[in-house]
């Protein structure tokens, strides 16, 4: 009797030690929480990318608070900002990246240089992890061909040459502008003063009305394609 309650013992401490083990490197994984209130995130691709870490659904339970907002830019871009708060045992911890977007990157790429600059951002904390043993940083910047580097200059194929006559113009040239590989030579008030601008300014594309003061639109184009 006494040599079945030693082993039944024995028995129950191994396994209570066992799952000690298993709940202590569970709970040494970081916690983080995301707050995209303020802007888009797809977190379906940020847990695939990170995840080394535990996302929470609970701002108290976890270890860092990350709120990322972003705000348009004059350039058609927008600029991102990711504060990172530490709770609990990283309390002392804080930090702020920031990263801009240009206005005709993708939504692809923009998600890209977000789940970057959250893991620059969770470098230091995950470091105070048993993750830490599994995580590779490369601070090597990446070679290009010499070849890839040279750059032709060339004509730019998108220079326009812009009527500005009624309001439908209007809303195409504020459609335009943003767009860095478009320049606006000239704009003209009538037919006469785009034909006299016209050789000075060489446009690839010319946007008119056909209802304009002197001459109309298509007497203004015969005149153009000669």
């Amino acid at each position: 009797m006494k040599k079945i309650l030693i082993t039944s013992f024995v028995q129950l401490l191994l396994l209570f030690n066992v799952s000690a083990q298993n709940e202590s490197n569970s709970t040494n994984r970081l916690k983080v929480f995301i707050d995209c209130s303020h802007t888009r995130c797809d977190m379906t691709f940020i847990r695939t990318e990170i995840n080394i870490v535990d996302f929470m659904l609970d701002r108290i339970a976890s270890d860092v608070h990350i709120l990322i907002t972003s705000q348009g830019t004059g350039s058609g871009g927008y600029k991102y900002q990711l504060i990172f708060l530490g709770q609990n045992r990283f309390k002392n911890m804080q930090d702020t990246l920031y990263f801009n977007t240009g206005p005709n990157q993708t939504g692809f790429e923009i998600r890209d240089v977000l789940v970057k600059y959250l893991k620059l951002g969770l470098a230091p904390l995950v470091a105070k992890t048993d993750a830490a043993k599994d995580v590779t940083i490369n601070f090597k910047k990446a070679e290009t061909d010499s070849k890839d580097t040279v750059v032709k200059a060339k004509k730019d194929p998108w220079n326009y040459w812009v009527y500005r006559g009624v309001n439908g113009n209007k809303r195409v040239i504020l459609t335009l502008r943003p767009y860095s590989n478009i320049k606006f030579v000239q704009e003209a008030e009538n037919g006469e003063e785009l034909l006299n601008g016209l050789a000075a300014s060489e446009p690839d594309v010319v946007l008119m009305d056909l209802r304009m003061p002197g001459k109309d639109g298509i007497e203004t184009t015969k005149a153009v394609s000669k």
